[in-house]
This record gives C-alpha cells, sequence and structure tokens, in this order.
C-alpha cells in the first residue's frame, strides 16, 4: 500500500508543552475509537508491557521489557535518550504500545524504535481482537498525532519490520533483511520430522559426525543453569562469535570499543543478570560439551512454545570438522519437538545454513515516513543504500573484496590502538 499524503502531513499539534520533560503520560488524541497517550517513563508502563509481552507472536527479545530497559541503561551511559512510548487504549485497556525513541542521524530528528539496533526484528505489541484489527490507515493517524504533539520530527524511521506487518505499509518498505524459523507439527514425532528435514545421507553423515567427536571425549548436550556458568558460558559465546566476524571481516556489534564492550554485549550481560534474578526466566543457554568443555553454544529466548536463537558460535580452535555447531542445533530441534514447542526462529541472517535447514521465511523491511524535506532526503539515501547493499551482497567476488578490505582495516586499527 503507497503510504498516504495525510501521512506526510502532520495535524495540529494539541499542545506547544513539550512533555518529554514535564509529565509521565498525557494523552494527545483519539484514533477509532482508541485513546492515543504518551509515555515518556520506561518504568511508567512496565505492567501494560508485562500484560501485552504474552500476547506477541515473536520470541524476539524486543518484546521483552528486560531486554529494552537494559538497552536503555546502555545507552544512557554514552549519550541522553528520550523515550516516546504510544499507548492505544480502548477504554481503561491498553491493546497496543508501541516503543519509540528521539535519535538525530546526518542532522535530522528521528523517531524510531527503542532498540533497533541491537534488535533482530521490531513491531507494535497488540492484544485482542481490536488490537490485531487496528490498520494501517490506523496507524498512520496516530503517528500523525505523536508528531504533532511533538514538534521538530523531520521523520519516523522504524526498522526491521516483518513484511506481514501492517505497520510495514505505511510507506514504501525497503528491504532489509530476511529471518528464518522451524515451524513444528505437534502431531508428528521427532523422528517424522528430522526424516523429512534432512535426507537419509544427512542424517548418516551427521550420525558419523557425532560418533567421531564422542571417541574424542565425553560428550554431552545440556542446557547451562548455574548463574556463574552461565556468565561465563555467555562470555565464551560472544568471545567465538566476535573472532569468527573478526576473521571474516564482518561488521561485528560484539567487537568492543577500547576496554569498554560494545552496546549490544553490555545488554546481552544485563539481560542475563536481570533474568538470573527473575522467577519467569526467559534466556536459556544450551550447549555442546566434550570432556566438560563447551565447544558449541547458543543464547536463546524461550518464551509461549517458541525458542529463539539470538547468538550461537562454536570453538573455532576445536573440532571444527565435526559440525558441532550443526550438532547442537539439532539438539536442540530435538528438544524443541519432544516438549511440544510450535517453533524455533533463527532470527535474522541469511547464512547458508538458515536457508538450508528453516521452512519459513520472512522479509523484514524499513519503512522511513518523512515530514520535512531533510526527512525525505534522509528516505531516499536510506532507500539507495540498502539497494546497494543488496546489488553487492549478490555479487561473491566483491563481497571477498570488501571483507578482505574490513579486516585489514580492522588488524591495522586494533594495532595502532594497542600503540597508542
Amino acid at each position: 500500500m503507497a503510504m498516504k499524503a495525510s501521512v506526510r502531513a502532520p495535524i495540529t499539534a494539541q499542545s506547544d508543552v513539550h512533555p518529554e520533560t514535564q509529565v509521565r503520560e498525557c494523552r494527545i488524541g483519539n484514533v477509532a475509537g482508541l485513546d492515543v497517550s504518551l509515555s515518556f517513563e520506561l518504568c511508567a508502563v512496565k505492567q501494560h508491557w508485562q500484560n501485552l509481552q504474552g500476547h506477541v507472536q515473536q520470541t524476539n527479545p524486543f518484546v521483552d521489557f528486560n531486554w529494552l530497559d537494559s538497552w536503555v541503561s546502555a545507552q544512557i551511559s554514552t549519550s541522553h535518550v528520550s523515550l516516546i512510548i504510544v499507548l492505544l487504549r480502548d477504554g481503561q485497556d491498553v491493546i497496543g504500545l508501541l516503543p519509540l525513541y528521539r535519535k538525530v542521524v546526518c542532522g535530522c530528528q528521528l523517531l524510531a524504535w527503542i532498540g533497533d539496533d541491537v534488535s533482530d526484528y521490531c513491531q507494535p505489541f497488540v492484544r485482542g481482537e481490536k488490537g490485531r484489527a487496528i490498520t494501517t490507515d490506523q496507524y498512520a493517524a496516530v503517528l500523525n498525532q505523536v508528531v504533532a504533539y511533538l514538534k521538530n520530527v523531520d521523520a519516523v524511521f522504524l526498522r526491521s519490520l516483518p513484511v506481514d506487518d501492517p505497520v510495514s505499509d505505511l510507506g514504501p518498505p525497503v528491504l532489509a533483511g530476511e529471518a528464518h524459523r522451524i515451524d513444528f507439527d505437534r502431531n508428528t514425532s521427532w523422528a517424522t520430522f528430522y526424516s523429512s528435514l534432512r535426507s537419509s545421507k544427512t542424517r548418516s553423515r551427521l550420525r558419523q559426525k557425532q560418533k567421531r567427536l564422542a571417541k574424542r571425549g565425553a560428550l554431552s548436550f545440556r542446557s547451562v543453569s548455574d548463574p556463574h556458568e552461565q556468565r561465563l558460558a555467555l562470555e565464551t559465546i560472544i568471545q567465538w562469535k566476535s573472532r569468527q566476524l573478526y576473521e571474516r571481516g564482518s561488521r561485528n556489534p560484539f567487537a568492543s570499543s577500547g576496554a569498554d564492550p560494545s552496546k549490544l554485549v553490555r545488554v546481552l550481560q544485563s539481560q542475563l543478570d536481570r533474568d538470573i534474578l527473575s522467577i519467569d526466566r526467559r534466556t536459556r543457554i544450551f550447549g555442546l560439551f566434550s570432556d566438560g568443555k563447551m565447544i558449541a553454544g547458543c543464547f536463546t529466548f524461550v518464551q509461549g512454545g517458541r525458542i529463539s536463537v539470538f547468538v550461537n558460535s562454536i570453538d573455532p580452535d576445536a573440532h571444527s570438522d565435526c559440525s558441532p555447531g550443526l550438532l547442537l542445533l539439532i539438539h536442540i530441534l530435538k528438544v524443541a519437538c519432544r516438549a511440544g514447542y510450535d517453533l524455533v526462529d533463527l532470527m535474522r541472517g541469511a547464512e547458508a545454513y538458515k536457508r538450508d535447514w528453516c521452512s519459513t521465511k520472512t522479509d523484514l523491511v524499513d519503512v522511513v515516513l518523512p515530514y520535512t524535506m531533510r526527512g525525505r532526503g534522509l528516505a531516499y539515501i536510506h532507500k539507495i543504500f540498502q539497494q546497494v547493499k543488496r546489488r553487492v551482497g549478490r555479487r561473491p567476488r566483491l563481497m571477498s573484496m570488501l571483507y578482505f578490505l574490513n579486516r585489514n582495516w580492522l588488524y591495522c586499527r586494533s594495532k595502532l590502538f594497542i600503540r597508542s
């Protein structure tokens, strides 16, 4: 659906007061019988958030209150954060929530998803028939009212939207990535499901690798439950993943900046620490161990019959010939299938193993809603950037050259940092 002109032209503001520094929550209008209000503190909407959390059909960390609270804490350590949380009420009940914040990109004042730089995909939280019935035009009217009330907003920049979400139709969607998941039928046994997923030759080859690995040391698959061991396991998984990305020359969100860990690493560590203290634990770490030493690990989110694999990595110096990462994935799938889970989400990424193993692919799009000429310029630049990125990604030789250049740049930068 093409973006309507009303999305670009904000309505008249109801107040000249900038609420972000004055009140905890304010009502700004009504759309299709739903009251629209804004909150400017995360703690003020915690109860509403947690009530909606169980109704979202995805297990990605974006829907977890602790995840975005950890992001806010990490962001505050480097810059000011101005939260704009939109609440949609049907009477007294909150049936929808859009967690946004102010950010500046290339001099443009934007509204964006909270934590969009550390979350694989983002979307509004809604519940009930009335929440799921909110249309694209109604979301456009809501954002119009928000922008008009706040003022000084060049664009609304909504990243990583699943293409089937109505918000993705607000403007021309720009393809930004893909996510993959494996769906289960609860009436199907693991043996039947696995045989439909992999050929007999592939299953035999993986069995041989597992036997070969078992001969080298006592092999075990388990969920890491001890808090101290969990922290060590997460640190190890992050180190392996960071090294893998560094050696390939890819963008590395796990790389530390000097002596400080990256924002994503701080968020992961904070999420684990909060979850350890929580009764309703949502994170789980699975590991493949040889003689008690972890050789492959996964940091996952578990909720409502779904498992989302957020970070997975293997020890690059041990047993890579036996595909420990795939063996661990098979174990997780077996546990999920036998426990009656609905799906295992491998989340965002176009890696070959995800395309090979997963039954369902979801395209992820970015939507930029411009309200000024500066915002329109940003929308155009973002569209061109994503198009160039996709074209380059389809040329293996060019990608190899870019990886090589980036890898050498990272090496030189690390040497200069050590010297300084």
